[in-house]
């Protein structure tokens, strides 16, 4: 719960890179800078779907044990940032292909003094390792990159033989919405997202046995995140700045829910031994 809050000291950064383009300028105003830094301190970062992510991730990913992992897609970092925390005796390397992500995540990470933590930038379809990585956790990004059949084939050169790959990414249902008005915007992405059964069938063509499935943003999950995004766009910034720490703990409550289908979808799968 409120996660992202070393990312205090940068809040200009944040404000450029999270933010929709339309409230971007109001975020980034100077005398709402000092503002921000203690909102951020106390609630972390003020983003209803990087808050459910990170926390899905958590409870999904965190107890698992490596030696090695690959952050594929790293965003700004907090989920290397927190699994390099917990793992200290175990390298992460985290890759983004947006140079302004990876400057973001390489500034929170030297704040963090990780020295297990590698951050650099890199094109997943050009990925060029062999049997590296215990781990690889890919999350909301294989919907942006036009050949995604290709990464897959990279992540199970990279893995080693019993890696694991975790991926998250929109569920194909997550277009719909329930308020009107809150409409989706598709933020770059290159397909609407993945069904169980389409991530299934890629996974074993590509040589993965398919473990478990995860669905978020079921009831609490959607339903906060639309009421966010309304807020956001629709209320004066201080009304904004008191809701979101109540939609951020009501959101929590779809970590608890076994959620039989959502906006988003998280599966596991093994690289075969040969």
């Amino acid at each position: 719960m409120f996660i992202g809050r070393e990312c205090y000291k940068h809040t200009d950064t944040l404000s450029q890179l999270l933010f929709d383009s339309n409230i971007r300028a109001k975020a980034s105003s100077k005398w709402l800078q000092p503002l921000l830094k203690v909102y951020v301190f106390m609630f972390g970062v003020p983003e209803i779907g990087l808050q459910l992510r990170a926390s899905y991730f958590r409870k999904n990913v965190a107890c698992i044990s490596f030696n090695r992992a690959l952050d594929a897609g790293c965003g700004i970092g907090l989920n290397s940032i927190y699994l390099a925390k917990k793992h200290p005796s175990a390298m992460i390397d985290a890759c983004d292909i947006m140079p302004k992500l990876v400057q973001a995540a390489s500034l929170l990470r030297d704040d963090q003094r990780l020295n297990n933590l590698a951050i650099f930038s890199a094109d997943l379809t050009q990925l060029a390792v062999v049997n590296k990585y215990d781990l690889i956790f890919c999350l909301d990004a294989i919907e942006h990159i036009p050949d995604d059949i290709l990464v897959f084939e990279k992540f199970k050169l990279a893995l080693k033989e019993g890696g694991l790959l975790v991926l998250s990414t929109p569920h194909k249902r997550h277009v719909k919405r329930r308020f009107k008005g809150i409409h989706y915007d598709s933020l770059d992405h290159v397909r609407d997202g993945y069904t169980e059964d389409e991530l299934r069938r890629i996974l074993q063509t590509q040589g993965f046995d398919f473990k478990e499935c995860y669905y978020g943003w079921g009831f609490w999950g959607e339903y906060c995140d639309e009421l966010y995004h309304w807020t956001l766009l629709h209320l004066p910034r201080l009304m904004f700045a008191f809701i979101f720490p109540i939609l951020s703990v009501f959101s929590s409550l779809d970590l608890l829910m076994k959620n039989q289908q959502g906006y988003w979808i998280m599966v596991k799968a093994q690289k075969k031994n040969n």
